[in-house]
């Protein structure tokens, strides 16, 4: 137990001075890839299909890696039925993607605001989110 408290304090120690160091320096942190979205239609039908490109950008400075895409829908009153590329997709799956940029599907049968964070993670681990909503009507 109190091998893991000297860690955790060295940890934090060093996380807290690297932010410094480089804001002081004016280093800038290089991500591993970057994601981000076509444009989603404003508002739609309810029952109507919303398709978008979830677009990575991998970082210059790491060879290819691998990617999977998760979703969470953040209204459980406002289920959707996701499809990412030709997969059809459970909350919280995680799916293997072989495109830098996968066409997704979204439906939702009810009128509202549905809201849906994507979650990308690359083979090292790497965790970048991207938050897609509209508005479904009558």
């Amino acid at each position: 137990m109190k091998n893991k408290l000297v860690y955790l304090i060295v940890m934090a120690t060093g996380l807290l001075l690297g932010s410094c160091m480089s804001d002081d320096l004016g280093l800038q942190t290089q991500t591993p890839f970057s994601v981000s979205t076509t444009n989603t239609p404003a508002l739609v039908q309810a029952k109507d299909t919303v398709e978008f490109r979830l677009l990575i950008n991998p970082s210059p400075y790491l060879s290819a890696t691998s990617y999977r895409v998760s979703f969470q829908n953040t209204d459980s009153s406002l289920p959707v039925a996701v499809k990412i590329g030709r997969q059809l997709a459970a909350q919280g799956e995680w799916l293997s993607i072989n495109d830098l940029s996968p066409w997704i599907a979204v439906r939702c049968d009810s009128v509202g605001q549905p809201k849906l964070l994507f979650y990308v993670k690359n083979q090292s681990g790497d965790l970048q989110t991207v938050e897609v909503s509209y508005t479904s009507a009558k």
